[in-house]
This record gives C-alpha cells, sequence and structure tokens, in this order.
C-alpha cells in the first residue's frame, strides 16, 4: 500500500524529532522546554539543531533513520558532529554534544570502533539511542522506502 508521504516531506522527521526531544529530556531529567530546536545564522548561512539550550549548554543532532545507514545518512551525521564542533568554536564554551537516534542498527556505525564512533568519542560527541512508539517507526520506514524509489 503506497504511503500518503511524498518524496522529500519532513513532516514525518519533525513528528520524529518531537518525539526525540521529549524522550531526551526525561532521559536528561529536564522539562522538554529547556531544549527546543534552534536556528542560528553564521555570516550568510545558517545552522540548525534539533535541540539546543544555550543556558544548560546542551545541543543535540537526531537521527530518524532506521536499519543500517547509507553513506548519505552516514555524511549527515558526521557532518551534524561537525555542527556541533563548529558551535563551541563560534561561542567560545563547551556543550555537552549529543547524537541520537531511533534504531540500534542505525546508531552501530557512530559507536563501533571504526573511524567514525572513534572521531566521534574523540571529540567528546555523545551516542544515544531513544526509544519512539512503534507507530513513528512504522512512519519513519515508510517515508524511508517513499524516498528511495
Amino acid at each position: 500500500m503506497p504511503s500518503n508521504h511524498k518524496p522529500g516531506d519532513s513532516s514525518t522527521q519533525k513528528e520524529a524529532h518531537e518525539y526525540i526531544r521529549k524522550e531526551l529530556a526525561a532521559i536528561l531529567g529536564l522539562n522538554e522546554r529547556r531544549l527546543s530546536d534552534t536556528r542560528i545564522d553564521v555570516k550568510d548561512s545558517f545552522m540548525e539543531f534539533t535541540s539546543l539550550s544555550k543556558d544548560l549548554r546542551i545541543v543535540c543532532e537526531a537521527s530518524a533513520h532506521i536499519g543500517k545507514t547509507k553513506t548519505a545518512q552516514i555524511h549527515k551525521v558526521m557532518n551534524n558532529a561537525m555542527k556541533m564542533l563548529f558551535l563551541e568554536q563560534l561561542e567560545g564554551v563547551s556543550y555537552r554534544k549529543i547524537l541520537v537516534f531511533i534504531d540500534d542498527e542505525a546508531a552501530s556505525k557512530f559507536v563501533g570502533n571504526g573511524w567514525h564512533g572513534e572521531c566521534l568519542r574523540k571529540n567528546g560527541i555523545e551516542v544515544m539511542v531513544v526509544n519512539v512508539p512503534e507507530y513513528i517507526k512504522e512512519k519513519v520506514k515508510g517515508t524511508q522506502k517513499d524516498q528511495s524509489r
């Protein structure tokens, strides 16, 4: 049965990111309003973060991907890691940097013994996997299937 999502539709990703933000806040013992999606202007461009709390110095990027990571997802996650490191350089302060996944298999490349995992560890970037409801996972799977056509 075809999905109702058009290729490139980000509504599923946004819904997953909102849930991830709530779960992360709960794990960290925070009120979920302490973490919010944030856009920071940088020269003629901008950076967007899934969750950022400047006063608590926590920055998070989420990956709503399920299954084995393909090259494009690996690049996206490592790009997100670079954004978090650049944020620290721009502001001259340290942040607790967290990459959050909704699937163990998707996270495995970034916690393993390869260079990706080692790079994240050496730069103080944590990797977490949070539980999301099955209906969100099913929506993500449907969107991924649509995007692979």
